[in-house]
């Protein structure tokens, strides 16, 4: 072996040599950066959950307010029924000659007239009387007519008490 040298062989195929900074800077733009997506995530969730709690307490606000106009609009409908049914009323208590006082307080204007026309047949004939003309009742007998009276039907006690009272009255006249 003639001079035979020992030298080490070449690779056969040579890779380039990578600096260390690099191979480790490789992975990184392959691989997700879990924490940074996971912040990003974070970050979204939050503004989420802002948000969504503005829009619950819009809708809780919405829905107060239509209860609030709901309820308002069925006391407007309630007194606007109360009004027409006081019309109507007055309407047919002025049409019949009767006392609104005396209709009820509910009812459509055919009803309420039906009423009315079995509170006349009730009453009878409709007269119109004119307080202290023509219809006034008799005065009360005095205590010397009804003395009289009583005699006259055999009633002594009833006649002694009534002039007894007539005494009275004289007595009492002339102590004055």
């Amino acid at each position: 072996m003639p001079d035979e040298t020992t030298t080490p062989a070449a690779p056969e195929t040579a890779a380039p040599e990578v600096a260390p900074a690099a191979v480790a800077a490789q992975p990184a733009q392959t691989e997700t950066d879990w924490k940074a997506e996971a912040r990003k995530w974070e970050e979204r969730a939050k503004a989420n959950k802002a948000a969504a709690d503005e829009l619950a307490a819009f809708k809780a606000s919405a829905e107060t307010e239509k209860q609030t106009l709901e309820q308002k609009l069925a006391e407007i409908g309630k007194a606007a029924a109360d009004r027409a049914a006081e019309a109507a009323r007055y309407k047919v208590a002025a049409t019949k000659g009767v006392p609104a006082e005396l209709l009820p307080e509910n009812g459509d204007e055919e009803s309420l007239a039906a009423f009315a026309d079995r509170v006349l047949a009730f009453r009878g004939e409709q007269r119109h009387v004119v307080p202290g003309v023509g219809n006034t009742p008799p005065k009360p007998p005095t205590a010397q007519e009804q003395a009289r009276a009583a005699e006259a039907a055999g009633d002594f006690k009833s006649s002694l008490a009534a002039k007894t009272g007539l005494l009275a009255e004289l007595a009492q006249g002339q102590a004055q």
